[in-house]
C-alpha cells in the first residue's frame, strides 16, 4: 500500500492535526496509510519515506530536506472552510472590522489570509495578539475563531466558530495526481468533498468537475444509450460506436478484428455513403423499424465528418409513454368526465349525449356558449371518453396570453428564433400533446397571423416551429370554444372563414343557464351541501328568477358567499331590481299607470295612500314588485311631480300633473 505523510512543525494542536489527518484518510484511505510527522521531533538519523509528502507549510520544507531521500512529489497544504460558514460570515454588515483569532498570532494571520484569498473582500480583518491587547480592539463587534471561542475577547458577542480549516481541494488533487489514482470511488468522494468547501481556485474546481462529467457521459450515456450512435470522419473511417451500433455489424467480430464501415449492415452502409444529411428518416433493417438522422461536422468551413443515430420505434414509443407519464405530472391531463357534469334539465342532457356521440369521432368541435356555461368541462369530458384518454390534454386560454407568446407556446421556436428565445428552443403545445388533445379557449380572440398557422395544422396535421424550415407531423385533437358569434366574426372580416369551418366540422351548443331554469336551485344544492337547507323560500325564489349572466360560475361564487355570511350578495339583488330591458319597459309603465290609479280612486275620498298598501294591491293585482323597487317607483313620479310624497300617515296623493298623465 502507498504511504502519504503529512509534515508538521510540532505537535502542539494535535486536535486540528487529527482532523486533517482524517479528512485526508476520508478520501484516500483506501488506496495508501496515512502518518503523521513532527520537524521538532525528529533527530539526524530519523528519515521520511513516503510515496507523497504533505507540508503543513513551506517553512517545514527546508526541514525536512535531511530526511528524505528524494524530494519528489512534495505538496504544500492549503486551507478553506465550510461552506455552511460562510452563510453566516456573509450576514456581517460591509467594511465592519472583525477580530480573528485562533491559539498562535501565527496561525491567525494565516487564517486572515485565507479569508481574503477566498474571495471575501467586504470585511477588514483584524488580527488578535493578546499581547498587544490595550484597548484597541475594545470597539469591535464581531470575531471568528477557528475551534477556538474560548479565546475571544469577553465583550464581543458575535462569535461565528467556523470550526478547523478544512483542507483545499487543490491539495487533495496534487495527492490524488501523486498516487497516481484513477479510480471512480475516490473521484465521487472529491465530488462530495468539493460542494462542502469555499474553493479560491474555482477554475480547477470546475475543470474537474467537468472532465469528470464529461468521462462519465462519454461512458455511461453515450455508450450505454438505447440510440445507436456512429461517429464517420469525412474520409469514411469509422472514429467511435457505441455498444446498441453493434447490433448493425453484420460480420462477427472479436477483440482481434477491428470494426469498420465495411463490417455495417448493407443499407445502413449506403446511407452513411450518400453525401446529404438526413432528419427523422423511417427505415428498415432487418425487419425492424427505426428513426434515422446523419447530420454532418463542420469545422469552419470544412466537412470533418458525420454522426449517425438509429432509434429503434419500440423505444420511441416507450419514450412517449414516459414523456405522456410527464405531462400527466405536470397537470396536462384532463381530470373531468360527463359523471361531473351536474344537470336535470333535459336541454342540458341533449347536450351530454351530443357531446358523447362527438366524443367517439375524431372531427374537430367547436364548443359555443356564454361564459361560466363550463365550455372546458365539457372539452375535458370529450377527451376523457375519446380513445386518446390515455394521452395528455392541454388547454389554452388564448385570450388570456398575448399574441407573440401565443403563437411561440403553440408552436415552439428553435434557438435564436427572436429575442429573447431560450438558447435551448423550446417544443410546443402541439408537439407536447402529440396523440392527446389540444383545447383552445376563446378561439375567438387569436390573431390573423395565428389563424394561418392554426389552419396548417388542421388540414396538414403539421407544424413548423418558429425560426425553424423544418416540418413536424403532430397527431392531436383539436377542441375549440368560444363565447362569440364566429360567423358574425368571419362577416366583419375579424376571422377566417376557412378556419371557422374548419373547426365547426362538429358544432356543440352549451345552453345558459336562464335556459335551463330547472338547474339553477338543483346546482345551487350541489354547491351548498348540507348548508341548503338554511336557504330561505325567498331567497331560493330570487334565484329562479334572476337571470345569471355569469352562469353557472356566477352561481357557484353565490353559493360560496351564502355558505360564508348566511344571506346572497347585494349585487345580486340589485342586479335583480335593475333587469328591466326593453322588453319589460310597458310592463313597468302599467305598474305606474296602476299606482295612479290607485291614488285616483284613494284621493277620491279625501285620503292619501301609504306605500304598504300600494304593495298590497300592486301584489293582488298581479304585478310582482320588490319593497326596494316600489320605493324606486314612487321616487320617480315624486321626481316627476306626479305624486306627493307625504310624511308619515299622510301617505301618497296625486297632483293635478298626475291626473293629466293619467288620462293620455
Amino acid at each position: 500500500m502507498k504511504k502519504i505523510a503529512l509534515v508538521y512543525r510540532n505537535s502542539e494542536n494535535i486536535d486540528a492535526i487529527n482532523h486533517l489527518a482524517d479528512e485526508v484518510r476520508s478520501i484516500f484511505g483506501n488506496y495508501a496509510e496515512i502518518e503523521n510527522y513532527y520537524i521538532n521531533k525528529l533527530d539526524d538519523r530519523s528519515k521520511v519515506e513516503a510515496d507523497v509528502y504533505v507540508l503543513v507549510d513551506r517553512s517545514v520544507l527546508a526541514h525536512l530536506r535531511t530526511h528524505t531521500s528524494t524530494f519528489k512529489n512534495i505538496v504544500i497544504l492549503t486551507r478553506s472552510i465550510r461552506k455552511e460558514t460562510l452563510r453566516e460570515i456573509m450576514k456581517i454588515p460591509e467594511n465592519e472590522d472583525v477580530l480573528i483569532v485562533n491559539d498562535t498570532f501565527e496561525r491567525a494571520i494565516e487564517t486572515a489570509s485565507m479569508f481574503y484569498e477566498l474571495g471575501i473582500g467586504h470585511l477588514n480583518f483584524v488580527v488578535y495578539n493578546p499581547d498587544e491587547d490595550d484597548g484597541r480592539y475594545d470597539n469591535i463587534k464581531y470575531a471568528i475563531a477557528p475551534n477556538e471561542p474560548q479565546l475571544v475577547p469577553e465583550w464581543i458577542r458575535n462569535v461565528i466558530n467556523v470550526g478547523y480549516r478544512k483542507i483545499g481541494f487543490d491539495t487533495m488533487i496534487q495527492i490524488k495526481n501523486a498516487l497516481k489514482l484513477k479510480d471512480e470511488d475516490v473521484d465521487i468522494k472529491l465530488l462530495k468533498y468539493i460542494s462542502t468547501i469555499i474553493e479560491p481556485q474555482r477554475d480547477l474546481s470546475e475543470s474537474y468537475v467537468g472532465s469528470f462529467l464529461r468521462e462519465s457521459m462519454l461512458n455511461e450515456y453515450l455508450f450505454d444509450t438505447q440510440s445507436a450512435l456512429l461517429l464517420v470522419s469525412a474520409e469514411g473511417q469509422l472514429v467511435y460506436f457505441n455498444r446498441k451500433a453493434k447490433d448493425f455489424f453484420t460480420a462477427k467480430t472479436d477483440n482481434t478484428v477491428k470494426y469498420d464501415i465495411s463490417c455495417l449492415n448493407h443499407d445502413l452502409r449506403q446511407i452513411i455513403d450518400d453525401g446529404e444529411d438526413i432528419i427523422k428518416r423511417a427505415i428498415i433493417i432487418e425487419e425492424r423499424k427505426y428513426i434515422l438522422d446523419k447530420v454532418s461536422i463542420w469545422m469552419g468551413n470544412v466537412n470533418i465528418g458525420y454522426y449517425v443515430t438509429l432509434q429503434d420505434e419500440v423505444d420511441i414509443k416507450d419514450m412517449e409513454t414516459s414523456l405522456n407519464k410527464n405531462l400527466i405530472e405536470r397537470g396536462f391531463f384532463a381530470r373531468y368526465t360527463f359523471n361531473d357534469i351536474k344537470r336535470i334539465s333535459s336541454v342540458m342532457s341533449d347536450s351530454v349525449e351530443l357531446a358523447k356521440q362527438a366524443a367517439s369521432t375524431e372531427y374537430t368541435i367547436l364548443i359555443c356558449g356564454e361564459s361560466g356555461t363550463g365550455k372546458e368541462l365539457f372539452a375535458q369530458s370529450i377527451h376523457n371518453y375519446s380513445i386518446r384518454k390515455d394521452k395528455p390534454f392541454i388547454g389554452v386560454n388564448c385570450a388570456a396570453i398575448p399574441e407573440s407568446l401565443l403563437e411561440s407556446e403553440l408552436f415552439g421556436y428553435v434557438e435564436g428564433a427572436f429575442t429573447g428565445a431560450s438558447k435551448k428552443g423550446k417544443i410546443g403545445y402541439f408537439e407536447q400533446a402529440n396523440h392527446g388533445t389540444v383545447f383552445l379557449d376563446e378561439i375567438g380572440d387569436i390573431s390573423p397571423k395565428v389563424q394561418a398557422r392554426l389552419l396548417r395544422v388542421l388540414q396538414e396535421k403539421q407544424i413548423m416551429r418558429i425560426g425553424s424550415d423544418r416540418i413536424i407531423d403532430v397527431d392531436v385533437r383539436i377542441i375549440a370554444a368560444t363565447n362569440k358569434n364566429l360567423m358574425k366574426e368571419t362577416e366583419n372580416g375579424t376571422f377566417r372563414s376557412d378556419l371557422y369551418y374548419r373547426l365547426n366540422a362538429l358544432q356543440l351548443k352549451i345552453p345558459p343557464l336562464r335556459e335551463r331554469k330547472e338547474d339553477i336551485l338543483f346546482l345551487f344544492k350541489e354547491f351548498m351541501k348540507d348548508d341548503y337547507l338554511k336557504v330561505s323560500k325567498a331567497d331560493r325564489e330570487l334565484l329562479e328568477s334572476y337571470k345569471w349572466p355569469g352562469n353557472v360560475r356566477e352561481l357557484e361564487n353565490c353559493a360560496l358567499y351564502y355558505k360564508t355570511l348566511g344571506r346572497l350578495p347585494e349585487q345580486l339583488k340589485e342586479r335583480k331590481e335593475h333587469e328591466i330591458g326593453e322588453d319589460e319597459r310597458a310592463l313597468y309603465e302599467r305598474i305606474r299607470k296602476e299606482i295612479i290609479r290607485l291614488l285616483i280612486n284613494k284621493n277620491a275620498l279625501g285620503h292619501g295612500m301609504g306605500r304598504m298598501a300600494i304593495y298590497q294591491s300592486l301584489k293582488r293585482e298581479g304585478y310582482e314588485v320588490s319593497d326596494p323597487q316600489l320605493r324606486r317607483l314612487l321616487a320617480d313620479l315624486g321626481k316627476e311631480e306626479l305624486i306627493i310624497i307625504g310624511k308619515g300617515r299622510q301617505g301618497m296623493k296625486l297632483t293635478e300633473k298626475g291626473r293629466e298623465y293619467a288620462a293620455k
